[in-house]
């Protein structure tokens, strides 16, 4: 018996039904509904890789570059760790036999730490840096910013290593009759008050930029994010301390809804930054590129940057800035036209249309 996904109800999660019901326990097998989950976000996940390879490949492209393109890569990836911890935490898989019956492994490490607290402190990291470059009119690149997320994960290890070192019953078992890591009450409210101030964090940093009114919409980012980020954490209470007849592992509707509402709320977040810039750059690269750096201008962000650089097209680019970028350049051809704003743009010999919407 390994991590086989079913379509059916196997004799397995017969038994381990009927082992259950002598505790009591009602546990409602692991079957299609399930199956179907797992299958729908592993595309998912396998799409948004699709996204992450474009984005990389097109990692010079102003709009795109503006967006922190290593930190977006890197928070996919721990949001598909984040994925793989769930399938076991939520118990959409059977556990014997396999690696995840290491409890801590999966449901702490990839869970937890790397997938939930990984996730919330590169969202943190790039609510610092906006702060930098917006309020503090400082560069983004610098220890400063570095030091703040090499603290986060400071505090991320040492919770992690403490938690390894202490014995598996005071923290998080495996439990083989009924194939489910179970997680000691003591435990499990150390684990939410350490989820709970990471969450503080977010919001409080996401806070700090709520008034920057740019050309990349960090603000109706900002809302969202908190309002996801605050979503979640309220489900997830719910869900571990209400007085429901059986843990929320053990119902399929409710350990369901939990992992399609976490996974739907944190690819929403990741979409929310980089749809408009990767949808402009595959259908709409030079215009939308006019587009954005207009804006750009018009938000004073040469004045947000940096007050070294090269002066081009009225901005000025820091070496190694966000904004700068092999496609910058090219907006320095005779027939783009900065002076009027960007749907005005008229088709003419060698310059533009205006046949696509731009997001």
């Amino acid at each position: 018996m390994g991590n086989q996904i079913s379509f059916t109800v196997t004799e397995y999660e017969v038994q381990r039904q009927a082992i259950g019901a002598m505790v009591p326990l009602y546990i409602e097998p692991r079957g299609k509904a399930d199956a179907i989950t797992i299958i729908v976000f592993t595309i998912v996940y396998c799409i948004n890789f699709l996204a992450v390879v474009y984005m990389l490949w097109h990692r010079n492209y102003p709009p795109i570059k503006a967006k922190s393109v290593k930190v977006m890569a890197m928070m996919m990836v721990l949001m598909a760790i984040w994925f793989i911890g769930d399938l076991q935490g939520n118990g959409h898989v059977p556990l014997i036999n396999t690696a995840m019956t290491n409890c801590k492994g999966f449901g702490i490490w990839m869970r937890l730490l790397l997938g939930v607290c990984g996730v919330f402190s590169l969202m943190t990291l790039r609510a610092y840096g906006l702060y930098r470059i917006f309020h503090l009119h400082q560069t983004y690149h610098s220890w400063a910013l570095y030091l703040v997320l090499g603290v986060y994960w400071l505090c991320i290890l040492i919770f992690g290593v403490v938690s390894q070192v202490l014995p598996d019953r005071i923290t998080t078992q495996y439990m083989p009759a009924i194939d489910i890591c179970n997680v000691h009450s003591h435990y499990q409210t150390t684990l939410y008050a350490f989820m709970c101030t990471n969450v503080a964090v977010v919001i409080g940093f996401h806070w700090m930029i709520r008034n920057i009114k740019s050309s990349f919409n960090e603000t109706r980012e900002m809302v969202v994010t908190c309002i996801i980020v605050l979503g979640h954490i309220v489900y997830s209470t719910i869900l571990n301390y209400a007085p429901l007849k059986n843990p929320y592992p053990f119902v399929q509707n409710l350990r369901i809804i939990y992992t399609v509402l976490s996974h739907i709320g944190v690819n929403s977040m990741w979409w929310l930054v980089m749809s408009i810039p990767l949808y402009n750059c595959i259908f709409n690269r030079q215009r939308y590129l006019v587009h954005w750096i207009t804006k750009l201008r018009d938000d004073g962000c040469r004045r947000s940057t940096t007050t070294m650089g090269r002066h081009e097209t009225g901005l000025l680019y820091a070496k190694g800035s966000i904004y700068s970028g092999k496609d910058a350049n090219t907006i320095t051809r005779p027939h783009m036209v900065f002076s009027q704003p960007p749907n005005s743009l008229t088709s003419r010999k060698g310059g533009f249309g205006i046949g696509r919407t731009i997001l």
